[in-house]
């Protein structure tokens, strides 16, 4: 991997503001014999954000007797898109059923996509917000995460089988949880940009879970990067803007408009 390319995986990860990023690149240039771990404690990661831009930087190798994912046992495939698949598998350490999320195709750009996109998803800790247990990776190097595995029908499905008034405004509670989910998430500084019946779930005890946060933006990264969706499980839906990025506002030059999940909106008419 050349320095250009590792620089670009570091600044695709979203771990240092812009201008950092652009000292770092200038830094690299100057003083080559640098090591990437001076490079970036200098540029003032530590800890775990320290480990992953070492995991960007430099070559590692991967040991099938190191990694996370054994122990998790197969059972089927639960929906499967272009890029990657979610997986029903067992945990034996808890006997549990859990849902693993992993990548059809390793390539370094969309591994960077995959991990922001099980990190958006673990910091929304929400009754209403599918859990992450756990970040991973296989034995060729390629990034899963484990989540809690989602039984029920989309509400979508629900209210297609609704006979009438009565029964749709029965769904009303499943619709003021969603409300409730997405308004936390977007106080954690997190736009959903997928909102629609078919990513909310409802479950036989009363549940109601949002999911699909692939498309997910984080107005709290320093870095506009494209986070649109690494592993789709559906149909991305309706065109968005291209690459994902927030088209210039009218009147400030330099700003971008706050973007909403608008899909809220519509659903209450659907109801």
């Amino acid at each position: 991997m050349t320095d250009e390319s590792r620089l670009d995986a570091l600044q695709a990860s979203g771990l240092l503001p812009r201008e950092t990023w652009e000292a770092l690149r200038a830094t690299r240039s100057d003083a080559p014999e640098k090591t990437w771990a001076e490079l970036l404690e200098g540029a003032g990661l530590s800890g775990a954000s320290l480990a992953e831009g070492l995991r960007l930087t430099e070559p590692q190798e991967h040991s099938p007797r190191q990694e996370l994912t054994e122990g998790y046992r197969y059972i089927e495939e639960l929906g499967a898109g272009a890029m990657g698949r979610v997986e029903l598998v067992e945990d034996p350490r808890l006997h549990r059923k859990v849902a693993r999320k992993t990548l059809l195709h390793h390539q370094p750009g969309l591994a960077v996509r995959f991990l922001r996109e099980a990190r958006v998803t673990a910091q929304l800790e929400h009754p209403g917000i599918v859990p992450v247990y756990e970040l991973g990776r296989m034995e060729d190097g390629s990034p899963y995460y484990v989540m809690r595995r989602v039984r029920g029908e989309t509400l979508g499905e629900v209210m297609a089988a609704c006979d009438g008034l009565d029964d749709r405004l029965a769904l009303l509670g499943h619709f003021l949880d969603t409300c409730q989910a997405v308004a936390y998430a977007h106080s954690r500084g997190v736009i959903h940009r997928d909102l629609k019946p078919d990513n909310v779930m409802v479950g036989g005890f009363g549940e109601t879970l949002v999911v699909d946060w692939g498309m997910a933006h984080s107005t709290h990264d320093a870095l506009e990067v494209d986070v649109t969706v690494s592993l789709p499980t559906r149909s991305a839906g309706r065109p968005r803007s291209r690459a994902g990025r927030p088209r210039p506002s009218r009147g400030r030059p330099g700003r971008s408009r706050r973007r909403r999940d608008t899909g809220s909106r519509a659903a209450p008419r659907t109801l």
